[in-house]
């Protein structure tokens, strides 16, 4: 099973997308539900069930189930979002964090994953990433004050890894990531390398302890 967390607003852009794409087929009928009860009021959630013929699928998905839950995690526990919809703690998860946590406060972040290991078997893994230092001063000293970008991101990669419910609940399995100034030297020959807001984020692979 396949759960794709998001803000609403661009849940609802993915699931355009998927449509227009041809990414199925699926039951619409049962597609899309909304719930407000007081364990997860304001949760907005849409589920696409997969048929089981593809063959008529522009381009064939290949999890047995696919949902996609539009939610302000800020405010919905991870849980009530998700146990609603067939998310089963007792099978081992991976978790994909992809540039999302340091746009967060650092506590808001724990208080992520300290929901996922609740809601993770043992030999659960998470794949998460997260600008270094260099990149945060960065984007703290470089980007106007008044400019779209300024203050997006709140902490570093060495922030998160001594986060205490990062560090916790979750085992570094990866290493120590290499720093945007490392891989400048080794890929490019050069002094450094800031791409702000292109890609540029350490990557760490973490187990559930």
């Amino acid at each position: 099973a396949w759960f794709d967390v998001d803000l609403p607003l661009v849940a609802q852009i993915k699931a355009a997308s998927l449509s227009e794409a041809g990414a199925g087929p699926f039951d619409m009928a049962a597609a899309s539900s909304t719930s407000s009860g007081p364990d997860n009021a304001g949760c907005s959630i849409s589920m696409w069930k997969w048929g089981r013929t593809q063959s008529a699928a522009t381009f064939p998905l290949q999890p047995a189930s696919y949902a996609l839950v539009g939610v302000d995690l800020g405010a919905v526990p991870l849980a009530a979002a998700l146990l609603p919809l067939g998310f089963d703690p007792a099978i081992k998860t991976i978790w994909v964090l992809e540039a999302l946590v340091y746009y967060l406060p650092l506590q808001a972040a724990g208080q992520l994953w300290e929901a996922m290991a609740k809601l993770s078997a043992q030999g659960s893994v998470q794949i998460v990433t997260c600008v270094d230092a260099e990149l945060l001063e960065a984007s703290r000293s470089r980007v106007p004050a008044n400019h779209v970008f300024a203050n997006l991101w709140h902490f570093d990669v060495d922030d998160m890894l001594a986060c205490p419910q990062f560090a916790g609940s979750w085992r570094n399995v990866s290493g120590v990531p290499k720093t945007t100034k490392q891989l400048a030297l080794e890929e490019l020959g050069a002094d450094t390398y800031v791409a702000l807001y292109g890609g540029a984020e350490c990557v760490v692979v973490a187990e559930r302890v």
